[in-house]
């Protein structure tokens, strides 16, 4: 087989709405590199591209690439060896291409073996964080933050350190190692088991992913046999009824979109930052074995807490809309019994009020919780005395995400969604502009003392811009999705 059509097989084993929206982060962040690269050639410019490169390569191997794995399970179960052999053949082929790319962006400033290097442990993690089960996953999610802190502790080396080499070497053969590992076992998983598997790959392969409803998406029935007993959700079934159209479409769209009681909600909370406490103990532990350390115990817990809770942030401010209006999209992409049946519920009243009970239960969570985040954007910017634009990049991340979920939201539900490859440039762009908030959130002292952010006005000019012209089309997004929702005759009319 040709090499193109080894390349292609990814995208061709892929959901349209997925591979337009991967492919359009990774896109953007290959831009991003390329014109940072042109526009600020010194060393910092060179790395701040680089990085940006490997966001997009993370983003690419964590939810594209895994598309290979499902492949080879699918050719394993017809017996059609010599597919399973293409598919292991492509992911190969694209980790050698990616990282090409990569030793051909980094050659100016890290040398073309050390850019190699670091792309080749990206993508491994990457990969890995779709083998590996959800709170692990999560916790690999969190590694550029957990890396920068542990410095504090272990001899963790930065870009510019010679060593930095062989790290990223042996982390990416570790990560490698993994993968091979996950790879053999989920190829090699009993269809019965599949469902009960914890990986993150294996989510994608359900009915939930083509926007059909089942027992474990829906409905109250919303079990899970991945987690043991003590993990699982406790549905809040108190304000569920004719009197509570909002709790009932909430129960009805199943998922994450179900109430949960007090307990529940701490135990999912728990499941998220477990990984970082369990990351932040041992650090503490290690620690500990070193009196003569320079760092405190509570300059410690600082420098540890900080950044994670920065990529904690980011995941909620950024996943919990997207998540929540592509879920939306799935359940309204394809006309199914499922859909019909909510018209039909007691007590939801004429359309108009239909429509209403159902954005708050769609929106509500995702437009509070960032609403607060935006707040405490502003409180960090306030105590640190921060610039106005610097002020302004850390409150406007919540808000794009807000705006952008309620956009997404209104354009699944009106007549017409936004094609694939549109869905695609918006998220990206949105990811791009939320992680650079997010980034000066972590680099605030540099921008009080003149650091490379606050000492490149062409790169700030450039995210203003581009963050206004998000703005604009998530603006536009929402006029439309709003017209096309009022004219149709009930919401629950699916576009297919």
């Amino acid at each position: 087989m040709r090499p193109r059509d080894l390349l292609l097989t990814f995208w061709r084993a892929t959901y349209p709405s997925v591979r337009w929206l991967v492919g359009g982060v990774f896109l953007l962040g290959l831009v991003v590199a390329i014109v940072v690269r042109l526009l600020w050639p010194g060393a910092k410019g060179g790395h701040i591209a680089l990085l940006a490169f490997e966001a997009g390569v993370a983003y690419l191997w964590a939810f594209l690439m895994p598309a290979g794995l499902l492949l080879a399970r699918d050719a394993r179960q017809l017996r059609i060896p010599r597919l399973e052999v293409v598919a292991a053949a492509a992911v190969g082929l694209a980790a050698l291409a990616t990282i090409g790319i990569g030793a051909a962006l980094g050659r100016a400033t890290l040398g073309e073996t050390s850019a190699a290097a670091l792309t080749a442990l990206v993508l491994a993690a990457g990969f890995a964080f779709s083998l590996l089960p959800g709170p692990v996953a999560m916790l690999i999610g969190l590694l550029p933050a957990a890396s920068d802190a542990a410095r504090r502790v272990l001899p963790v080396p930065t870009l510019d350190d010679p060593r930095s080499t062989i790290w990223w070497a042996v982390a990416a053969a570790g990560f490698g190692v993994i993968c091979a590992i996950r790879w053999h076992g989920l190829v090699r998983l009993e269809a019965s088991q599949a469902g009960r598997s914890s990986a993150m790959v294996m989510r994608m392969r359900g009915k939930n992913a083509t926007g059909h409803w089942d027992g474990s998406g829906a409905g109250i029935r919303i079990v899970d046999r991945r987690r043991p007993g003590w993990l699982q959700p406790e549905t809040n079934l108190r304000h569920i009824g004719p009197a509570h159209p909002v709790g009932s479409l909430r129960v009805a769209l199943g998922r994450g979109f179900v109430p949960q009681t007090l307990r529940g909600l701490c135990r999912r909370g728990l499941t998220m930052a477990g990984p970082m406490l369990v990351f932040i103990v041992a650090m503490v532990l290690i620690r500990a074995t070193r009196p003569g350390a320079s760092v405190s115990w509570l300059g410690l817990i600082y420098a540890l807490g900080i950044p994670m809770l920065a990529g904690l942030a980011f995941m909620l401010a950024l996943g919990l809309p997207l998540v929540s209006a592509l879920t939306v999209r799935q359940r309204w992409s394809t006309s199914q019994r499922e859909l019909a049946v909510l018209g039909v519920l007691p007590g939801l009243g004429t359309p108009d009020r239909v429509r209403r009970a159902l954005l708050r239960a769609t929106l509500a969570r995702p437009v509070v919780i960032n609403l607060l985040l935006a707040v405490a954007g502003w409180i960090v910017a306030q105590r640190m005395n921060l610039s106005v634009i610097a002020t302004l990049a850390l409150v406007a991340a919540p808000l794009l995400c807000l705006l952008a979920g309620v956009a997404l939201t209104l354009d699944a539900l009106g007549r017409q969604p936004l094609p694939g490859w549109a869905l695609g440039l918006v998220s990206g762009a949105l990811t791009a502009v939320v992680l650079i908030s997010t980034i000066t959130g972590l680099l605030a002292s540099q921008l009080q003392q003149d650091g490379p952010w606050a000492g490149s006005p062409v790169l700030w000019s450039a995210y203003l811009v581009v963050a206004l012209a998000l703005a604009t089309v998530l603006g536009w997004i929402t006029a439309s999705g709003a017209r096309g929702m009022a004219r149709q005759p009930h919401p629950f009319l699916a576009h297919g």
